[in-house]
C-alpha cells in the first residue's frame, strides 16, 4: 500500500510542472485521498471474500442515504463542469444503511469519473407498491454491450486513467454488496452516449 501510495504521489508531482505551494498541496492531499479508497476497497474485498461482512438489516428513509451523497459529490461533479442532480425520494426502503451508501457511492464515484461532459443524475421510479428502482445515469464513454458483464469482476478496468489510477474493485463491491442485500443490480449503456446503473429495492 505505502508503494502505490507512493508510486501515484510521484506521477502527480511530476505532472504538476512545479506549481506553487497551494498547488502542491492540493495535489498531495488528492494523492492521500486517493490512497485512502483504495485501501478502504482492498479491506472491503477482503470482508467480502471471507464473509465477515454481513448486512444489518432495518427500515430506512431514502432520503437519509440520498441527501448526504447529494451534498458530497456535487462538489466533485462541479470541479468536472458536470451538472449534477439528486432527486429526493419519500420512499421507505429495507435495507442495510452502511452497505446501501457504500453501493451508490461507487456508482456516483464511477459516473463522474467516467463522465467528461454533460450531467449526473440520480432518481427513483415506483415500480409497484412493493419495489422501486434507483437509477443512475451519466452522459459519459458508455460501455461497449460485450463488456457489459466484465466490468463486475475484480480487477478489470475498461478504461484506464493515469491521473485517477484505480485497482478495478469499485464495480465488484457493488456486485458483491448487492448480492449480500438481495438487490439486483443491471447496466444499459449506449458507447459515447452514457450509461444508467439500476437497483431493484425493496419498499
Amino acid at each position: 500500500a505505502a508503494s502505490l501510495f507512493c508510486e501515484m504521489l510521484q506521477q502527480r508531482l511530476a505532472q504538476a510542472n512545479l506549481p506553487d505551494d497551494h498547488e502542491l498541496a492540493r495535489q498531495i492531499q488528492q494523492s492521500l485521498n486517493h490512497a485512502e479508497t483504495l485501501l478502504t476497497m482492498l479491506l472491503e474485498m477482503t470482508k467480502l471474500d471471507s464473509g465477515t461482512l454481513k448486512p444489518e438489516f432495518s427500515v430506512v428513509p431514502l432520503n437519509d442515504i440520498l441527501r448526504p451523497l447529494q451534498e458530497s459529490f456535487k462538489v466533485m461533479a462541479h470541479e468536472q463542469g458536470l451538472e449534477f442532480r439528486v432527486r429526493p425520494s419519500r420512499a421507505l426502503i429495507r435495507t442495510d444503511k452502511r452497505l446501501l451508501i457504500r453501493v451508490i457511492q461507487n456508482l456516483l464515484a464511477n459516473a463522474i469519473r467516467y463522465t467528461e461532459k454533460g450531467r449526473v443524475l440520480c432518481g427513483v421510479r415506483r415500480r409497484s407498491a412493493r419495489l422501486i428502482e434507483l437509477q443512475i445515469w451519466d452522459t459519459g464513454i458508455g460501455i461497449p454491450a460485450d463488456k457489459q458483464t466484465e466490468i463486475f469482476k475484480e480487477f478489470h478496468q475498461l478504461h484506464q486513467q493515469s491521473e485517477h489510477p484505480g485497482l478495478g474493485l469499485g464495480l465488484a463491491i457493488v456486485e458483491r454488496m448487492c448480492r449480500l442485500l438481495a438487490i439486483p443490480v443491471t447496466v444499459r449503456s449506449e458507447e459515447g452516449r452514457g450509461t444508467c446503473f439500476s437497483l431493484q429495492l425493496p419498499v
